[in-house]
């Protein structure tokens, strides 16, 4: 074998690379050499970790402008409801998005990536045992029944405004080395940074929903 590649030659060698490089891209697959297949087919899950949820049917890709969260902003500047104060957001009366069963399949899909672990998938209040656990551990509030009257009560706008900013004073646990790294926090977090304007507003939308 050694005596053959001898006589063959380094640049033989390197062009039967080539060779076999270019064939492999006559595949029309994804992958026509799938060096490390179990990597494309299988998820990858630390320990304790739970699988990650399945990415809902009909999502579009990041930035792409079809997504119906970005084409709400798009068509109704939703942005502006961010700069707005507490009480004139708490005044308003209902969400400024018409309610479809599209917009409420997709707040849906927001509320349980987002909320359902703290709120429960039903919006009950009984969401995952380490998370109440947590909470108990601080002496902080736990997460609300989203389908209780105080709750449904509220004006769109105050629970836009909840979702977005935050609620509820965050207490400092005896145990923290800095003190100073809670001022500020919140039982709710405010998920402003994290879901759009539009998102939000469908998550209120949803909300709505759970007294049902």
């Amino acid at each position: 074998m050694k005596g053959w590649m001898r006589r063959l030659g380094l640049p033989a060698l390197a062009g039967l690379a080539v060779l076999v490089i270019a064939l492999t891209g006559c595949s029309t697959g994804a992958y026509p050499v799938d060096y490390f297949q179990e990597m494309h087919y299988s998820p990858a899950v630390r320990k304790q970790e739970g699988p990650s949820m399945s990415v809902r049917a009909g999502t579009v890709a990041y930035r792409s402008g079809g997504g119906p969260e970005e084409q709400l902003n798009a068509d109704l500047r939703l942005e502006h409801y961010d700069l707005m104060s507490d009480g004139d957001i708490d005044a308003v009366a209902s969400a400024p998005i018409v309610i479809t069963p599209e917009i409420l399949e997709y707040g849906g899909s927001v509320f349980a990536l987002n909320c359902a672990m703290c709120h429960g998938a039903a919006g009950d209040g009984e969401g995952l045992l380490q998370v109440k656990i947590a909470f108990e551990g601080v002496d902080a509030n736990p997460p609300k029944n989203l389908t209780e009257d105080d709750t449904q009560a509220r004006t769109d706008g105050e629970l836009y405004r909840l979702i977005s900013r935050g609620s509820g004073e965050f207490p400092v646990p005896d145990w923290a080395e800095t003190p100073s790294a809670y001022e500020g926090m919140t039982t709710m977090p405010p998920f402003a940074q994290l879901l759009s304007p539009a998102e939000r507003w469908m998550l209120v939308a949803y909300i709505r929903t759970l007294d049902n």
